[in-house]
């Protein structure tokens, strides 16, 4: 879980400070051990917006404590939804600091009046890959039960005009649609054999509809892949039309990394590494969020 292992890096690299992890949604005894640490807290950490009822926040409230909310996408598309229904809960919003690491949520949170400076609490460590790749394939990760949301409809219209190009798809195994010859069905495995599998394919293709900041967009970037998203980020490939433009990218992609003789993108991984790196990024939400 994400929250836990922030949790585990700050208090690596962090001690003049104590951070603890209390996994309040699903855990009973996490609700009980927050119960029992939140009056000698300084502040608590959200690591996620909250905009219906939480018990734990109403305590939060109560003690009178510090509340940093950090919004990371999901949590924004419910705000944005109970904004318009007029079923959004606003004490929690009214009473805490907001950050969020996506200018395109900083936006959304805007417009419905929450205001979320932008800070990146997500960070990259460099780790070994082979200097070339094998051959030019393209990956993406679509969880299973939610193939449309992830795009997979429009991944194999695209790749059916695309038969010399593979594409593997991690999570889902892809019942009920349209099985190709160069798609390739992973499904859910283990997160080291996951990470050694991808490490071998060139190109990364997220084509969610409503996305945060990825963590697997950073780390395909800083592993020298090239990636395609419908989101704008720097050293991204950004999307922002249809099949027939995919198509394209791709196609222009697949030329790119033949004319540097299918090494991996240095250039790329390197500014990512520098601008995502583990230190800079904790030092950053650090300053910010004990200020």
């Amino acid at each position: 879980m994400f929250a836990g292992r922030l949790c585990d890096e700050l208090s690596s690299f962090d001690k003049k400070n104590k951070y603890y992890f209390y996994n309040t949604y699903y855990s009973r005894k996490d609700r009980f051990r927050f119960m029992l640490r939140l009056p000698f807290a300084d502040r608590v950490v959200s690591l996620n917006g909250v905009s219906d009822r939480s018990g734990s926040l109403d305590w939060v409230l109560r003690f009178r404590k510090k509340l940093v909310m950090l919004w990371q996408g999901t949590d924004v598309m419910l705000a944005v939804e109970r904004y318009k229904d007029n079923s959004i809960l606003a004490k929690y919003i009214n009473y805490a600091t907001h950050y969020t690491d996506a200018a395109w949520l900083a936006e959304e949170l805007s417009a419905i009046h929450i205001p979320a400076e932008l800070l990146y609490f997500k960070s990259v460590v460099s780790n070994p890959h082979a200097e070339k790749f094998n051959e030019i394939n393209a990956y993406s990760y679509i969880p299973k039960g939610r193939e449309l949301f992830y795009g997979l409809d429009i991944l194999l219209a695209v790749f059916k005009n695309l038969p010399d190009t593979k594409l593997y798809i991690y999570g889902t195994d892809g019942a009920g649609f349209e099985k190709t010859g160069n798609v390739f069905y992973k499904e859910w495995m283990p997160m080291v054999d996951y990470k050694r599998e991808i490490s071998n394919h060139a190109v990364y293709i997220r084509l969610s509809q409503h996305d945060g900041f990825s963590m697997s967009v950073l780390e395909a970037l800083a592993s020298g892949c090239e990636v395609i998203w419908n989101h704008p980020l720097k050293d991204c490939h950004y999307l922002q039309g249809n099949e027939k433009e995919l198509t394209a990218l791709i196609c222009e992609i697949k030329k790119t990394i033949i004319n540097r003789d299918q090494f991996r993108n240095k250039d790329s991984a390197n500014r990512i590494r520098e601008r995502f790196g583990k230190e800079k990024v904790l030092q950053a939400f650090i300053d910010k969020i004990t200020r």
